[in-house]
């Protein structure tokens, strides 16, 4: 996977960075909604195990987008959203890792606008 920075220079974003970039940002809108592992089993209707969850926050393994899509729909969020999350955080990774991390939890469970 590439990306291209402010001066047109590619960089590249290994599948183990991208996979806990995006691990990270999965458990902050998960606690974000103050759901543990079980609760997300349990939403899903079993679609989601309690520790497939757990592997994909932790980077280990990687989420398609389907599955992506049926977990925005338990947590009741906009996949874009999560999208737009996961390449904010690779954007800032080099200048400063996991800034603003509260804010952009804000901004992902809606909090902020209350």
């Amino acid at each position: 996977m590439h990306r291209s920075g402010a001066r047109g220079n590619r960089s590249r974003i290994d599948t183990r960075t991208f996979a806990s970039t995006a691990g990270r940002v999965l458990r902050s809108v998960r606690t974000g909604r103050r759901l543990s592992l079980r609760q997300v089993a349990i939403r899903s209707g079993g679609r989601f195990k309690p520790s497939s969850v757990a592997s994909y926050e932790r980077g280990e393994r990687q989420l398609s987008l389907e599955r992506l899509f049926s977990l925005s729909e338990v947590y009741e969020i906009e996949p874009e959203r999560i999208v737009a999350a996961i390449a904010h955080r690779l954007r800032g990774q080099d200048a400063r890792p996991d800034r603003d991390d509260v804010t952009a939890v804000e901004m992902l469970t809606g909090t902020r606008d209350r």
